[in-house]
């Protein structure tokens, strides 16, 4: 019966990128980093490490993608388990995973035979204790469109560099490791710059800006008419006071919610006490007090905000120049920071040229040299010391002075100047906390090219790697387009949600929301039309029944509307017919519903995910094993004719299990896993009865299956009463009904639905009244709804079933009062209980009953009726398609009543 599966393929998996046509790209990361590589010299080819050996915790891709196909191979045996009863079961979810599940076993075997046969530098990367960057991937890189090497020289560089030919380059100080040892240079763009930003005359590069904290403060002090707070206790409170006046005026400029300064972030007072608990005393400065109370209310990360340093600095604060950490940098790293700011931004116009054919030039090369170095330098320097808004555009003035140079035909203009900047600032706010600045990679997502930008790694594809890395040797059949497809058909940031995964699983659920609404709005015409509506490969939507959307439908209070449709719409297939009552028959929900109960008892492990098939193996296994040593096991004389029917039997078994592959429900399952365990314990104790001098090999392999059988299915409770699946399900739904307390409560929940039957449903049982069980249980044969321990009973019967009640009952007298079937005051009388009446007890005959005292009639009346009259809730389907009993009719009779004649 086809079930709720939880599927178990991710949506989202490492190095994997499904594309909308289910062609799996594996990827290959070259360096960690959206756009930026954050990997870079010794920590280069860390990524590429851990794709090909795995690293500590992390596995290799091949590891990762044997689980991914473990998933696969999970969901597709899942599926196959549905097929019985609906043949469509899933179809095009199936269809899906099995094409992923192909191209998953073909990338195992691709790295498989690169490493075993083309390996040439990529064990390296295990064995170097820092490794380079395979060859293949400089080559990758060098070719790339969208992807830039670039190298940088700060004042104590890393020698172990890895990106080969960098676009821009300068020269660079000889590092301590190296084997000549140090060397400082003497020129050089980073020589000259960071000389232009540590003066020797020891003066600070910064001028004396003042943030906007700082302005505050120093508008209260001035503002204040006090010097100190060294005055008795009273005076001292009035001066806070003042103090609390004149920083509310000043910080509601910065964060207008606040409205008083009477208490801090958590609601405690701002008072002297609170002040001395913070270290504040009347000693302390003027100055502190006012820190204090300013940090009691405004967030520290508010400070930052570019709106607060435009109106206080008359800066936007987005250049990367202006860092309010440089303040409280040293002399000496201020300088490496802008030199590298400046260095980077070079870079960055260097990639923008290179990227658009604009120059083919390292600008690297021309900035080196003098007097260039030195004059960008000290403009910059001079930009940064005179407060200049827009230090960039130093920067491009300066380039745009000497564009031939450059090797660029015409000046940058604005527009591509802005686009510089906006990388610039992205990119170097990404790196600014890098432990090295030496080199760096950089893509370009709004180009094609073969770099793309996935799951926080810059990578290219594995099958661009693998074809260099082979030179071409290998077929790769139909992954030769892989590649191609990939940097045509896609972005070049990459999706992280694999979304034809996901989108498999929204199917599901959105059709399990378009049922219950067609349900909901009483339409059996549409949902039907919603059922067998197909796909674009043919599949009908009722391929994604659950056993959930089964319930709700067969046990919907418009079933036998839904049912006649689904017999008497020409728009049908037989097949699809056939299909539809299968999955939908009340008696197959039940059957199921009470399989499944009945398993649960002795294992957690969902019934219809058990693997059969390894259970016929092991069946199989065990004679098999059993013939093998019993053909050298000589001295234990010749096989007795019983020893092989024991073994016919377990391949009797064996095969029936195989024929159920394709299981047609869980009943057919539990009742060949129920042979198979009578079976093997009925050979076990015939040969434990015989007199035997060695120990049966038959035996010794049964019960070492027995065992392996427990783990299989998960088994808590291996030893079950009765091994007839018929009279298991009678032992154990027995159990199951004993947990309810009240003996006529228990009744009345016996006869209801297996669905009904479950913990959750019991636990909600037991709370009940036998009256309120009765309500419970006449409104349930009305309509389908869970019931469980969090059921709000109030609203179950102040609203819930007395609505139900009144609309089923209104609909019956309304009929009643068209034919002229009942008089106006017992239709008055009714219709004013009609939400108090089970609608089971609102039979013609009853009625009729009622008629003869119409005015006495009361909800204690049919109570009692109740009591005497006991509905078996069953077989009560006269909501549902009718009942075989003539007194408990609701049909409007086709001659009026003839109340005067009616007999109690």
């Amino acid at each position: 019966m086809t079930k709720t599966i939880a599927f178990k393929e991710p949506a989202r998996f490492d190095y994997l990128y499904i594309d909308k046509n289910n062609k799996i790209h594996l990827m290959l990361p070259i360096v960690g980093g959206e756009e930026i590589g954050l990997d870079n010299t010794c920590m280069a080819s860390m990524e590429l490490k851990i794709f090909f050996h795995g690293y500590q915790a992390d596995k290799s891709a091949e590891d990762q993608l044997l689980d991914y196909k473990k998933y696969l191979e999970d969901d597709i045996a899942d599926i196959k388990k549905q097929k019985g009863i609906s043949r469509y079961a899933y179809h095009d979810l199936m269809k899906e995973k099995i094409q992923r599940l192909e191209q998953i076993n073909k990338y195992i075997v691709l790295i498989g035979e690169v490493k075993n046969n083309y390996d040439r530098d990529i064990s390296q990367l295990q064995d170097s204790g820092i490794p380079e960057l395979p060859s293949s991937i400089h080559k990758i890189i060098k070719s790339a469109k969208n992807a830039f090497a670039v190298r940088l020289a700060p004042l104590t560089p890393d020698p172990f560099t890895r990106l080969e030919d960098p676009i821009f380059s300068i020269k660079r100080n000889r590092s301590a490791f190296n084997l000549f040892g140090s060397a400082v240079l003497s020129s050089g763009l980073g020589t000259r710059l960071r000389s232009a930003f540590l003066p020797e005359d020891g003066t600070s590069l910064l001028s004396d800006r003042k943030s906007a904290k700082e302005q505050i403060i120093e508008t209260v002090m001035n503002a204040f008419e006090h010097k100190d707070m060294n005055v008795p206790p009273e005076e001292q409170a009035l001066r806070l006071d003042q103090l609390k006046k004149l920083i509310l005026k000043e910080i509601r400029k910065v964060d207008e919610t606040i409205e008083s300064m009477d208490k801090d972030h958590y609601g405690f007072d701002i008072d002297l006490n609170y002040l001395e608990s913070m270290g504040i005393d009347k000693d302390a400065s003027i100055k502190d007090w006012i820190n204090t109370l300013i940090v009691s209310k405004v967030q520290e990360g508010i400070w930052d905000n570019p709106a607060i340093q435009q109106k206080f600095l008359g800066e936007t604060n987005t250049s990367v120049f202006y860092d309010s950490s440089d303040k409280v940098t040293s002399r000496e790293q201020l300088a490496q920071r802008m030199a590298i700011r400046v260095q980077y931004l070079l870079a960055e116009i260097n990639i923008y040229c290179r990227k658009y054919d604009l120059s083919k030039n390292n600008f690297g090369r021309f900035f080196d040299k003098d007097p260039y170095a030195t004059e960008i330098g000290n403009l910059v320097k001079q930009g940064i010391v005179a407060n200049a808004p827009n230090i960039e555009q130093i920067v491009y003035n300066y380039v745009n002075q000497h564009h031939r140079d450059l090797g660029l035909q015409a000046p940058l203009s604005e527009t591509q100047q802005a686009e510089i900047t906006d990388k610039f600032t992205q990119h170097y706010t990404v790196i600014k906390e890098s432990p090295h600045f030496d080199e760096f990679l950089v893509m370009d997502t709004g180009i094609k090219g073969n770099v793309f930008s996935h799951l926080s790694r810059i990578s290219c594809h594995f099958l661009d790697f693998f074809k260099l890395q082979t030179r071409g040797k290998y077929s790769l059949g139909d992954f030769e387009t892989y590649s191609e497809a990939l940097k045509s058909e896609n972005p070049t940031r990459l999706n992280h949600i694999n979304e034809i995964v996901s989108e498999g699983y929204e199917r599901i659920g959105k059709f399990r929301e378009e049922v219950m609404k067609l349900l909901s709005e009483n339409k059996p015409k549409e949902l039907v039309a919603y059922l067998i509506e197909k796909s674009s490969s043919g599949t009908p939507n009722y391929s994604m029944l659950s056993l959930e959307t089964q319930t709700y439908i067969s046990y919907n209070r418009n079933w036998p509307n839904i049912a006649a449709e689904i017999s008497m719409s020409a728009s049908i297939l037989p097949e699809e017919q056939e299909d539809l009552i299968k999955l939908l028959s009340r008696s197959n929900v039940n059957r199921e519903h009470l399989s499944a109960i009945t398993w649960s008892k002795h294992s957690d492990k969902p019934l219809l995910e058990l693997e059969l098939n390894k259970v016929a193996d092991g069946l199989l296994q065990t004679v098999n094993i059993y013939n093998a040593q019993r053909s050298w096991q000589w001295y234990k004389g010749s096989r007795n004719d019983l020893r092989i029917t024991q073994c016919d039997e377990l391949v009797k078994v064996a095969q029936e299990i195989n024929s159920l592959l394709n299981s047609k429900s869980k009943n057919e399952v539990l009742e060949k896993l129920l042979q198979s365990i009578a079976t093997l314990e009925r050979i076990d104790r015939e040969i434990s009865a015989e007199s035997n001098w060695f120990r049966s090999s038959l035996q010794k392999e049964v019960q070492s299956f027995t065992n392996k059988l427990k783990r299989m299915c998960e088994l808590d409770e291996y030893s079950f009463r009765s091994l007839k699946s018929g009279e298991l399900i009678s032992f154990e739904m027995d159990e199951q009904l004993n947990k309810i307390a009240n003996l006529e409560v228990r009744e009345i929940v016996s006869n209801l639905p297996a669905h009904y039957h479950t913990d959750e449903a019991i636990s909600f049982f037991n709370t009940l009244t036998i009256e309120e069980t009765a309500k419970v249980a006449s409104y349930l044969n009305i309509e389908y709804r869970e019931v469980d321990s969090n059921t709000d009973k109030n609203t179950l019967f102040t609203q819930d079933i007395p609505g139900l009640f009144k609309e089923v009952n209104l609909q019956l007298l309304n009929e009643l009062m068209e034919s002229n079937s009942i008089s106006p005051p017992v239709y008055e009388k009714l219709s004013q209980l009609a939400d108090k009446i089970p609608p089971e007890f609102l039979t013609i005959k009853n009625i009729q009953v009622w008629s003869k005292d119409i005015d006495t009639l009361d909800e204690a009346n049919f109570n009692e009726v109740a009591k005497v009259k006991k509905i078996h809730f069953a077989s009560k389907v006269t909501f549902f398609g009718g009942a075989d009993e003539e007194e408990n009719k609701r049909t409007p009779p086709t001659v009026p009543l003839d109340i005067d004649s009616a007999q109690p």
